[in-house]
């Protein structure tokens, strides 16, 4: 008889286990190789650290190895290589990782399920960045490319990371640390896939305050704030003017004309520095639907509640004094009944604060407010129930394919939406930038490129989110967190479709029978 384990219970009660054969080890092997891939995949998606898992593999014997889960994973870590970088800018030391976007591109159409997306020979990619904060003293900035036209294109599996620093988000520092993938970016006109040379298409996408910085323009106070246009900002107001992007005639700008005018002192319409991307035209770099819709609708929530404010300006501004005020109680209610919790008023510096809101939440807000209810003595209540309904059906039209004729009848409701807000409810000074683009530019940019949905920055705002997430439950808080989030992104993507997951549950509505709502937002009949 030969021995196979020997089971023990320690002076603390703790059962303890001594095997003496290779029997645990030969269980070990026959783990798959997919079943390796399938564990990594696990870990990496739910954030399960390496410690976690091996307590739970000393109690089960048919998991896979620590060592083949860490071989696995490093042989994706090497399909995806990274290079350090860093600059010094007045006595500051700035770092960041990147990969290269060719070679990126290359990993992701190379993937015979993505064959699709290649058109007559050429694809069409955009290239994203935004500012996140990974806590209160560490500011990064996300690069990502998108391809056009992949079905995951407006969520974070459709974006793939080429960049991440750590540095303010500025002309200045973002030129001197990426200069090597800019260089890379501007010489990029196509790419090889499995022996087919793939013509490349370039765009730029980002918010109003990444564009400025990376086209060399300066901030929204300036005279001239806009991209693509001259426009004065007193003149933002004026729909009986036409600015365009592409027409110079009419007041477009130009990469040419920005590099000639940021080396001047006077006249030289707010181009502070020199553009990053010069290969890419201004007509290619694409205004944001998100953060259009989410700045737009903040103006038109700021200005209900300033109107309620008022009403109870009887009262001294305090924090002790914020339940006094009725009216801002009323709003604040609203926004409770509708399901937006953690969210309130607060006196900052004197003047009344709150959280601006997410784009859902804009959304719960415009369809279930009751301006009746609200603010029954508004002088303009029914001009103000007319803007927020036509502000929504312009937006619901912009998730549509439109025809020309279509887009003519968008252009002339945004600029009979901006003469309502800005000549008739508000000053003439509250038309904002995005207003400005929302009726000069955006109808330009859908006759250019057609529905431009895909070109918005919603897969950006919810990579920035995974990346704070990450940086915190998913590294080791050394040199190499930066190069650990893009490996573990590049990771889950090589795995996502080769690995099993859980099924999605399913809401059935109790109504209807069908799948996907609930009976509270059924609407069909009974």
């Amino acid at each position: 008889m030969t021995p196979i384990c020997l089971t023990m219970r320690d002076e603390n009660g703790k059962i303890v286990k001594m095997t003496f054969s290779n029997e645990n080890d030969d269980a070990h092997e026959e783990v798959s190789e997919q079943e390796v891939a399938d564990m990594l995949f696990i870990l990496d998606a739910f954030n399960i650290p390496i410690k976690g898992y091996h307590e739970i593999a000393q109690r089960y014997d048919n998991l896979p190895r620590l060592g083949a889960i860490q071989s696995k994973k490093f042989e994706l870590n090497s399909q995806c290589p990274l290079k350090d970088v860093e600059a010094v800018i007045g006595g500051q030391r700035f770092t960041g990782v990147v990969r290269s976007i060719k070679e990126t591109l290359q990993s992701v159409l190379g993937d015979p399920a993505r064959a699709h997306l290649i058109e007559n020979g050429s694809v069409k990619i955009k290239l994203s960045g935004d500012g996140t904060r990974a806590g209160k003293k560490k500011h990064l900035v996300n690069f990502s490319i998108t391809i056009i036209g992949e079905a995951t294109c407006k969520s974070e599996l459709g974006n793939y990371l080429v960049a991440i620093l750590r540095c303010p988000e500025n002309n200045t520092c973002l030129k001197a640390i990426l200069g090597d993938l800019i260089d890379e970016f501007e010489n990029l006109t196509s790419v090889n896939v499995n022996g087919q040379e793939i013509l490349i298409e370039k765009f730029l996408g980002g918010d109003l305050k990444f564009l400025n910085q990376i086209m060399g323009i300066g901030g929204f106070a300036s005279k001239f704030s806009c991209v693509w246009c001259k426009c004065p900002k007193d003149e933002r107001f004026d729909m009986s003017q036409f600015w365009s992007m592409s027409d110079a005639t009419k007041g477009a700008r130009t990469i040419d004309e920005i590099c000639r005018l940021a080396g001047k002192r006077k006249d030289n319409f707010n181009c502070t520095m020199q553009p990053l991307f010069r290969s890419v035209p201004l007509v290619n770099v694409i205004p944001d639907t998100l953060h259009l819709y989410i700045r737009i609708a903040d103006q038109m929530v700021y200005h209900i509640i300033k109107y309620l404010q008022d009403l109870d300006n009887h009262i001294k501004l305090t924090s002790e004094n914020l339940s006094k005020m009725n009216n801002l109680g009323m709003f604040r209610k609203f926004i409770e009944d509708i399901g937006i919790s953690d969210w309130f008023f607060t006196v900052k510096d004197g003047k009344l604060d709150y959280d601006s809101f997410s784009g859902p939440e804009h959304r719960m807000i415009m369809a279930k407010i009751q301006f009746d209810e609200l603010i029954p003595n508004h002088p303009k209540l029914e001009e103000i129930k007319l803007m927020w309904t036509n502000f929504v059906s312009l937006m619901d039209q912009l998730n549509q394919d439109m025809t020309e004729e279509q887009i003519e009848e968008f252009e002339e409701g945004a600029r009979d939406w901006v003469k309502l807000y800005g000549g008739h409810l508000y000053l003439t000074k509250d038309v904002t930038p995005y207003m400005h683009i929302f009726a000069c530019h955006l109808p330009e940019a859908i006759r250019r490129h057609g529905n431009i949905v895909d070109f918005c920055q919603q897969g950006l705002e919810k990579l920035n989110d995974l990346v704070t997430k990450w940086y915190f439950r998913s590294t080791n808080y050394d040199s190499t967190v930066l190069a650990q989030i893009m490996h573990k992104q590049h990771r889950l993507r090589v795995l996502e479709g080769k690995c099993r997951r859980a099924p999605k549950f399913q809401i059935t509505c109790t109504k209807c029978k069908v799948q996907g709502h609930n009976k509270r937002t059924c609407s069909r009949a009974i």
